[in-house]
């Protein structure tokens, strides 16, 4: 007599996976899947958006003219870091001279450069070397207020001047390297002493010191004290109102005033033709002439 068995016929369960890993064939009904409806899943994909040439080309055109409209604004804002930094530079160069001035009975640093059998004039802000548009900055009075050599190398160096710093073609030595930026009123040098040598003015001998310049950018001088401009035919210059102060910042110039302030002086109004000496110009005297009102 057979036992009975308590299961029944064997079926397929939907999604049924075999002993061996393998899906079993069919539509999950235990019924075998059509091969036309196979192919017809296979050959359904998803579809991949993509740009066309032209979409292409108008969003890089759209970033070129993006590009234009922000280049020019974003030279100027470099440039005006670059002139934020050089008038602090030129501020540290007038405090340290301010600073020098109190120490030594109201004296200013005196300005001049030439050289002895020692090296450089002892009395001098920053001492000069044998070759013309070059100081030497491990010498000078100036030196210690100014924090050192190397501080005081950096200092005179504007971040708006390109390297290699040259001067013009319309020296005696054409295109000559200098290595400073900021150079004195040359009005600050009051004369030469036999017994005490190059003497510079008192502090207090400057009338309206909120107007008087006594710093200023150097743009074509290989002297430590300048003029801002040379008038006149015979001023060694292809031109009759040549520019020695600097036009770095769209042709303005900081300048440090004998106050204690730092501002952008427009160059362009010391160039006039018409004057043959500086006293004729009346930009000249207002700004640069310190015993003047």
């Amino acid at each position: 007599m057979k036992r009975p068995s308590h299961f029944g016929p064997r079926r397929t369960v939907p999604g049924a996976v075999r002993a061996n890993g393998a899906q079993p064939s069919g539509n999950g009904d235990g019924r075998p899947s059509s091969p036309v409806m196979s192919r017809t899943r296979s050959r359904t994909a998803p579809v991949v958006a993509a740009f066309t040439l032209v979409e292409l080309l108008v969003v890089i055109g759209i970033i070129a003219i993006l590009i234009a409209l922000l280049m020019p604004a974003l030279a100027r804002a470099r440039e005006q870091a670059r002139t934020i930094a050089c008038a602090a530079k030129i501020h540290q160069i007038g405090v340290a001279s301010l600073a020098y001035a109190n120490r030594n009975q109201g004296y200013l640093p005196v300005p001049v450069l030439g050289t002895n059998l020692m090296g450089g004039l002892p009395e001098s802000a920053i001492w000069a070397t044998n070759q013309a548009g070059i100081l030497d900055f491990t010498q000078g009075t100036l030196i210690p207020d100014l924090g050192g050599p190397q501080i005081a190398e950096e200092l005179f160096k504007c971040p708006s001047h390109d390297e290699p710093r040259q001067l013009s073609a319309f020296h005696v030595v054409p295109l000559m390297a200098c290595n400073f930026d900021y150079v004195f009123n040359w009005e600050v040098v009051h004369g030469y002493d036999v017994r005490r040598g190059w003497q510079s003015r008192q502090i207090t001998e400057i009338r309206s010191a909120a107007r008087k310049i006594l710093l200023f950018e150097n743009g074509d001088t290989p002297a430590l004290n300048s003029s801002p401009v040379s008038y006149g035919p015979f001023n060694d210059f292809p031109e009759l109102a040549h520019l020695l102060i600097a036009t770095r910042h769209h042709n303005r110039s900081n300048a440090f005033f004998a106050d204690g302030h730092v501002e952008l002086f427009d160059s362009l109004s010391l160039k006039d033709d018409r004057f043959t000496k500086d006293p004729d110009s009346p930009v000249y005297v207002m700004y640069f002439q310190l015993l003047t009102e």
